[in-house]
């Protein structure tokens, strides 16, 4: 159900009339979804608006006369609409594009199906479905200085406080020395919530940070050095068999589940492509299922942000039931409160709070 009526109603914004023909077949296929208008760039989809009220956008990057970063902008300074980024440009030099959409407000960015399925739209028939009924239930908001989060490097004063840090020895030892690890899981919506808590997190030399972010494995490097810029933290790509070390924080790969497992030279990362959990991969609960494994449950501290389905929950429970600290964000921040409110329903979450106490909280538990 959209908050206009029964009917989703959606407005595509693609160049390319085959992907504006088909996807328009493909998802009148879908109950409840209706597609109101097409548009051939930017310029033609702000025309339209004067004269169609879209619950949901589906829209392209690169279109002539105005390309969809900039349909964003105009779009914010009219009439926020929940809009769904689905793209070609899925290469990691791509990525600027991708984390800019976001700071503008986009509510997810879909690929499209490349090489021999580029013809075959129907394989994200289901995604599309998930995006576009979560997308409808959203208040967009107004992207400013009150929204507006720090998705770009920080200023060159604010690195050179953080640079004594990052480069002190204590920022080195091996994952067997950790006093705590911090595990945190988000999807739709978990960039900006990712980058708010890291952003405001201070420097606790014995801390090991876990990220496990639903995204295309073509900009999770993309966006560990983001990260890396915002936060008094060292931050990176996880790679397959590195042992973790304090002052870090590991992201985990698109399209692998990340694992952790004990050895002699301290707490390994795993990275595979086992199953699809809750249809995801990474999966949150698989990677903290394994860390409760081999680290001491009472110094874990696992926080779930902002996102679609359940993952997460379960792994979060386990945490609770196991001694460890549980967090998620609460219903008035979190742009989707789905993988959240899962972990409130479960009794999984010790503490529930908004997006900009999370740190608060995390700072004064890593204080002792």
């Amino acid at each position: 159900m959209s908050k206009s009526g029964s009917e989703i109603k959606v407005l595509v914004v693609d160049d390319s009339v085959f992907f504006r023909t088909n996807i328009t077949k493909i998802l009148e296929e879908i109950p409840d979804i209706r597609i109101i208008g097409s548009a051939r760039n930017g310029l033609d989809a702000l025309e339209k608006l004067d004269r169609i009220k879209p619950d949901v956008i589906l829209l392209d990057f690169f279109m002539p006369k105005m390309d969809g970063l900039e349909f964003l902008k105009k779009l914010n300074e009219r009439s926020p609409t929940p809009t769904i980024i689905i793209t070609g440009a899925d290469k990691e030099e791509y990525a600027d594009l991708y984390f800019e959409a976001l700071r503008l407000g986009a509510f997810d960015i879909i690929t499209k199906p490349q090489g021999g399925d580029a013809l075959n739209l129907s394989k994200i028939k289901n995604v599309l479905n998930d995006r576009i009924r979560f997308a409808a239930k959203v208040t967009p908001h107004v992207i400013g200085e009150s929204t507006s989060l720090n998705l770009s490097p920080l200023s060159a004063k604010k690195a050179e406080i953080a640079s004594y840090e990052k480069d002190s020895r204590t920022s080195n030892k091996l994952s067997k020395q950790m006093d705590y690890l911090l595990i945190i899981g988000a999807s739709a919506g978990g960039p900006k919530a990712v980058f708010q808590v890291l952003s405001q997190l201070q420097y606790i030399p014995g801390l090991t940070i876990c990220v496990v972010q639903h995204m295309p494995e073509e900009f999770t490097k993309s966006f560990a050095q983001r990260i890396d810029s915002s936060s008094k933290y060292k931050a990176k790509e996880a790679e397959d068999g590195e042992i973790l070390r304090t002052g870090w924080v590991y992201v985990a790969r698109g399209n692998h589940h990340m694992e952790l497992h004990d050895s002699e030279e301290g707490f390994s990362i795993e990275l595979n492509q086992k199953p699809r959990v809750h249809g995801c991969r990474p999966s949150i609960d698989i990677f903290m299922k394994s860390a409760l494994k081999v680290f001491d449950p009472r110094r874990v501290v696992g926080v779930i942000l902002t996102g679609m389905g359940d993952d997460g929950a379960a792994g979060l429970l386990l945490i609770k039931e196991s001694g460890g600290t549980t967090i998620s964000q609460d219903k008035e921040t979190a742009e989707i409160w789905g993988m959240p409110r899962k972990a409130w329903e479960l009794g999984a979450s010790q503490h529930v709070l908004p997006i900009n106490e999370i740190s608060i909280k995390l700072n004064s538990i890593f204080k002792y």
